[in-house]
């Protein structure tokens, strides 16, 4: 498996299911810590991605916002409850 060692802003925010706002916003804090490349574009390294991911999403975090990204993504179902009564 070949693992990638930098991540753009938008890169980063994808891999831990943020909005890149919200990896801006960390970087800016400081905990994020990010390598400036270039006028305007940043690099993080994936170990500096795994332990923000540790530190400040922790497992339940990790979990649920993929699980309300799996929700968001699929149809609405009709509700079933009454359907003894839309058959009689």
């Amino acid at each position: 498996m070949i693992t990638k060692d930098w991540y753009t802003t938008e890169e980063a925010a994808r891999e831990l299911g943020l909005a890149p706002s919200t990896i801006r916003g960390a970087a800016k804090r400081g905990t994020l810590q990010v390598h400036v490349v270039a006028p305007r574009v940043r690099a993080i390294t994936r170990e500096e991605l795994d332990r923000y991911r540790r530190e400040h999403l922790g497992k339940a975090g990790w979990a649920t916002r993929r699980s309300r990204q799996a929700l968001a993504e699929q149809p609405e179902q009709p509700d079933r409850t009454d359907i003894s009564k839309q058959s009689a």
